[in-house]
């Protein structure tokens, strides 16, 4: 073979590479433009050195405008899902640690794409089934410092916050359940105030739990019923721990009647 069809072949390669990694980066996707508070169809990708999108739209004439902008110039609303995610989640069912692999390829190709967060908590999830809290939070720290939400406000973030816990590693997470206090979902802020009592209280301070965390859970956020049992038991385990019986009967008494088929009041009679 001479140089002249080695350098081709060289340059070949590196061609194709290009490409395969461009058409692997662009994801269709629906965004709301800020500037103007309009929706678009538009192709996406995410540039990690620049902290910038790259947005293409292409109009119904086959005209096509692209432009640059930042995480705050736009909402990603939706992103096309990525091809293998229905195999994942079967793979998931019958051999979760199999999945890891293809969960981690989606988490770092679709950075700041909305999946990188869907697939760290499930990979956060395997491990702390497994009873590896240190591992999860492990594999979940480079998404959160890939993306700047994902620790606060992310389907990813309630996983990272019991990672920290179980790890026993929660210097950061005083500052993400204070960031996830404000956010719009009013369900990841609950969820945020019951963490941060399970921080408190994983830190033996019972009372500043209750009254940081889990009444705050109840009473403020009294409209997440799906969040309520575990609020309520967790609030009646604190009063049981200060000796304050009449309070914690009223916790429980509000989980039977309220909720009294969830899990949380199934665990007050001695269920799993």
């Amino acid at each position: 073979m001479n140089h002249t069809t080695t350098r081709f072949l060289s340059f070949a390669a590196f061609l194709f590479l290009c490409v395969a990694t461009t058409a692997r980066a662009d994801v269709k996707a629906q965004i709301l433009d800020l500037s103007n508070n309009q929706k678009i169809a538009a192709d996406i990708r995410w540039m990690p050195v620049d902290k910038q999108y790259v947005v293409t739209v292409r109009g119904q004439g086959g005209q096509i405008s692209e432009r640059t902008c930042s995480a705050d110039d736009i909402r990603i609303l939706q992103v096309q899902t990525p091809q293998n995610w229905e195999q994942i989640l079967k793979t998931l069912k019958s051999n979760p640690t199999s999945a890891i692999p293809a969960l981690k390829k989606i988490a770092n190709d679709y950075k700041m794409l909305m999946w990188d967060t869907r697939a760290g908590k499930l990979i956060g999830e395997i491990y702390l089934k497994q009873g590896q809290a240190e591992k999860a939070l492990a594999e979940m720290a480079p998404i959160m410092q890939a993306n700047p939400t994902a620790g606060w406000n992310s389907p990813m973030a309630p996983v990272l916050w019991k990672a920290m816990i179980d790890s026993k590693k929660t210097r950061q997470l005083g500052r993400l359940l204070e960031q996830a206090a404000g956010a719009t979902d009013r369900a990841l802020a609950a969820q945020a105030m019951i963490y941060r009592g399970d921080m408190i209280e994983s830190e033996g301070r019972t009372r500043d739990a209750l009254r940081d965390g889990y009444l705050r859970a109840v009473f403020l956020f009294a409209d997440q019923t799906a969040l309520q049992p575990e609020a309520l038991f967790k609030a009646a385990q604190a009063f049981d721990k200060l000796r304050q019986t009449a309070y914690a009967e009223r916790m429980r008494g509000q989980l039977r009647k309220n909720y009294g088929s969830s899990t949380w009041a199934k665990k007050l009679d001695g269920g799993n």
